[in-house]
């Protein structure tokens, strides 16, 4: 169960840098402000990527739902109900701060909470170089 896992969590952090992409693309074309009116395209942009992220946390979410259908998989223990609330929190939290939460991660799930606080850490410094690389566009 630990390399499929392992392979679960490295193709979910691909799908997530796809959806990331995908994402900022749309995002890139979304912004013709950005040399008129860059204040108003970096306030769209970072409710886009507001929107993206919430996403992204919640298809891990998903997955934790789903990978804890198997009892192999591992599972949650602490501050845990099970609720849908706890799925997306856990989710969110693993994503944005790198897992600092009191749900404590049992068993080789933990490869999977490992690779989505890794694939978090990369995704939210990605958003920020492109609010960045949005903001110096008219200062060029």
């Amino acid at each position: 169960m630990t390399w499929v896992l392992l392979f679960i969590a490295v193709a979910a952090v691909a799908i997530l840098g796809v959806i990331h992409h995908s994402g900022i693309l749309l995002l890139r074309k979304s912004t013709p402000l950005a040399r008129n009116a860059p204040h108003i395209a970096v306030l769209f942009a970072f409710q886009g990527l507001l929107l993206l992220h919430l996403v992204e946390i919640g298809l891990f979410a998903g997955l934790y739902g789903l990978l804890l259908n198997f009892s192999a998989a591992g599972g949650f223990s602490g501050e845990w109900t099970g609720s849908l609330v706890d799925h997306i929190v856990f989710s969110g939290v693993t994503f944005a701060t790198l897992g600092m939460t009191d749900i404590k991660v049992e068993g080789p799930l933990r490869l999977v909470v490992f690779a989505q606080a890794l694939g978090g850490f990369m995704v939210i410094t990605w958003s920020a170089t492109f609010l960045y690389s949005l903001w110096s566009r008219p200062w060029d």
